[in-house]
């Protein structure tokens, strides 16, 4: 392994660590979780946050390495989303939950991936930074689709897949707008 890919491989481990903590910190003084105003904003803010820490995350130069390193990632999105909305899940209860989504959301999401790989494998460097907008739209919808999920739990209604690849498609386009500003 190279010294470059060791540094990065280091930097991910230390944002993940980050991440977690960020999440965390961020959670506490939260009420009960139920749906209300304060957990919409919470959980908003969380999204934004991880979407961030994605796209920084993805700068990483290593191509198709990124899928294994953002995916744990989303999981613990996953997690601070289902305890804000008043469940508890495990990180491996998250990661199932988001493979599960993935078949929902469709195969863009793969072919995103494919994407992002391409950008870093044709322009090693400046690949990473360019998938910035791609990354945060694309966790930004992922959140989306995670609260959807949950809101629906919470309120003992039946998840609409049609309706979480609309908010998806959506979510995404608001992420991709919101990391170009």
């Amino acid at each position: 392994m190279t010294q470059t890919s060791k540094d990065a491989e280091e930097r991910v481990l230390r944002e993940v660590r980050n991440l977690k903590h960020l999440l965390n910190k961020d959670a506490e003084g939260l009420s009960d979780g139920t749906p209300s105003a304060q957990a919409d904003k919470q959980v908003s803010r969380s999204i934004h946050l991880t979407a961030g820490i994605c796209a920084a995350v993805a700068t990483q130069p290593l191509p198709f390495a990124d899928i294994f390193i953002l995916t744990p990632i989303q999981a613990t999105l996953a997690c601070k989303i289902a305890r804000t909305r008043g469940h508890e899940v495990s990180r491996g209860q998250a990661s199932r939950l988001l493979r599960e989504l993935a078949g929902v959301i469709g195969l863009g999401l793969a072919g995103q991936q494919t994407a992002i790989g391409l950008y870093k494998l044709g322009l090693p460097g400046l690949g990473g930074f360019m998938t910035i907008p791609l990354v945060y739209g694309i966790t930004y919808g992922i959140g989306r689709v995670i609260d959807l999920y949950y809101v629906a739990m919470a309120k003992g209604i039946a998840f609409d897949k049609k309706q979480a690849k609309r908010v998806f498609k959506s979510g995404r386009k608001e992420g991709k707008n919101a990391a170009s500003r």
